[in-house]
């Protein structure tokens, strides 16, 4: 039976009250400042990332969270590099950018790179993936470019190489939670522009909600925080992440890190920061509505997982709760509608 304690409401995005997540921006930042080498590097032998990963990561969370930070030696070492992946290329354009420096021709070799299926690879002439497509993607979108035929095309691509269960992967048979990620963060611009954009990334959305484990992370902290990222900047109702933001946030170490790794750390207090301006700001770049709730054995509050959710009056369009119970359906006008609940085994 689902219902006893099924909460579920179909709503236009409201105001967020609770979890203001507290850190110490300074505090946070003088621990990645403390872990940059000679060369201009932040980075430590033990990272998750490479050396050229994680600084790009930290220069981007410094300029979002202290924008007034003296980066110029983790610049220099990204600037010098000499290696164009799609990845790395991407990731030194942000980074250029962020510091108003010039781009234009790194952009256009970038572009230069894109394949004739719209995607790219991991370099010139390679087979397209999704992630390197999304890193490519995540570039245009930053610099604010909207209707080209290079963007719609690596938009397509990405909408074709979507599995059934709404993520997305390269090279395996299954989906991946980092890739899903970027590509979401990478078609978020795009929403509004082309379609089929928007119920892609509800597709992924949800896939990523059916990733969480009981604790409502991922199975690590690397997957938990660009989930987290992706969902925070892309669900209307960003109440149902909030247990989740907190767990994670309980996470970190009394040297203000996460897991004593300089990328993770960097990508963790971006999170953070983009979960703070969605509390202040709850209804900013967002105008859909969407329905959230959660899925309960009847007596208890036993969460029911992999439960089918249909709205009865939008055609094809179903989700299946997570680990939680928690199910998440968005982009739908507000209004009133009737959820059909289905698992073998059970009846509403």
């Amino acid at each position: 039976y689902f219902s006893k304690g099924f909460r579920a409401c179909v709503m236009m995005p409201a105001l967020v009250a609770g979890l203001l997540v507290s850190f110490s921006t300074k505090a946070d930042v003088i621990w990645l400042q403390s872990n940059q080498n000679a060369d201009g590097s932040i980075t430590q032998t033990t990272d998750i990332a490479t050396p050229y990963q994680s600084t790009s990561e930290v220069l981007r969370t410094i300029h979002v969270i202290a924008p007034a930070t003296d980066t110029n030696a983790g610049l220099q070492y990204i600037a010098s590099d000499s290696y164009h992946s799609t990845e790395n290329l991407s990731r030194k354009i942000i980074a250029l950018n962020n510091a108003n420096q010039e781009t234009a021709p790194l952009v256009t070799e970038l572009l230069g790179m894109q394949n004739i299926d719209g995607g790219w690879g991991e370099l010139h002439g390679y087979d397209s993936s999704a992630i390197d497509t999304a890193f490519g993607l995540s570039v245009l979108s930053e610099l604010n470019l909207t209707a080209s035929a290079q963007i719609q095309s690596a938009v397509v691509y990405l909408l074709n190489k979507q599995q059934s269960d709404g993520g997305w992967h390269s090279g395996v048979n299954t989906s991946s939670v980092y890739e899903t990620s970027l590509v979401i963060n990478a078609l978020s611009y795009y929403k509004k522009q082309y379609s089929g954009v928007a119920e892609s990334i509800v597709s992924a959305t949800n896939y990523l909600l059916t990733q969480q484990n009981a604790s409502g992370l991922w199975v690590s902290s690397f997957e938990s925080a660009h989930a987290l990222l992706a969902l925070t900047q892309s669900i209307s109702d960003i109440s149902i992440l909030k247990s989740s933001i907190s767990t994670l946030e309980q996470n970190m170490l009394a040297n203000t890190s996460w897991d004593n790794d300089v990328y993770i750390t960097a990508l963790v207090l971006r999170l953070l920061d983009t979960y703070q301006k969605r509390i202040a700001n709850p209804v900013a770049s967002i105008t859909n509505g969407g329905v959230v709730g959660e899925v309960v054995l009847t007596g208890s509050d036993e969460p029911i997982s992999d439960v089918n959710v249909t709205v009865k009056e939008q055609s094809g369009l179903t989700v299946t709760t997570n680990s939680l119970g928690v199910f998440n359906i968005q982009s739908i006008a507000e209004g009133t509608y009737t959820l059909i609940f289905e698992k073998a085994g059970f009846s509403s």
